[in-house]
């Protein structure tokens, strides 16, 4: 057998390493990307088909609230009374069970603002606003430019 012969089966088998080196990649790509993605959208399906009227869930943007109404593509949301959000059904991210959520009920719980003691709650909106509007008006001034007034402090001159 001459250095011509071994050349060619050295050839040959090289070939053959590439072609098995190439089939070992996609056996890894699919057992470790697209196997468990296609796993997890047939679980995700599955558990938006689960769900139906007053079941708890959790949207993908972290919004809690119960199912209300349903149709083919979208879901009613009631976030809380008086307050309703209409999502796709595939933005729903799980169903909430016991214990899933914090007791948010009770004063003093974890992760609650206690309300300030200066807080009315007889106070309209509209004078809510027109405080709001005064005190907008004040710190601006009557050019309609909507700069403050010059203070006349050079320090304060933003040119500088």
């Amino acid at each position: 057998m001459g250095s011509a012969d071994m050349t060619v089966v050295m050839q040959v088998g090289g070939s053959y390493t590439t072609i098995i080196m190439l089939v070992l990649m996609v056996a890894v790509f699919y057992f470790l990307l697209i196997r468990p993605n296609k796993k997890r959208t047939q679980a995700q399906a599955r558990m938006v088909e689960a769900i139906t009227i007053g079941t708890r869930v959790m949207t993908g943007s972290g919004i809690y609230g119960t199912v209300v109404e349903m149709g083919d593509r979208q879901t009613v949301i009631q976030t809380s009374p008086n307050s309703t959000v209409t999502v796709l059904k595939q933005a729903v991210a799980k169903v909430i069970g016991d214990g899933d959520e914090d007791d948010l009920s009770t004063p003093g719980a974890i992760g609650t603002t206690p309300v300030p003691e200066s807080f009315d709650e007889t106070q309209s909106l509209d004078e809510i606003n027109s405080l709001d509007q005064t005190d907008h008006e004040s710190r601006y001034d009557d050019t309609g430019t909507g700069q403050q007034p010059d203070d006349g402090d050079p320090q304060s001159s933003k040119g500088q």
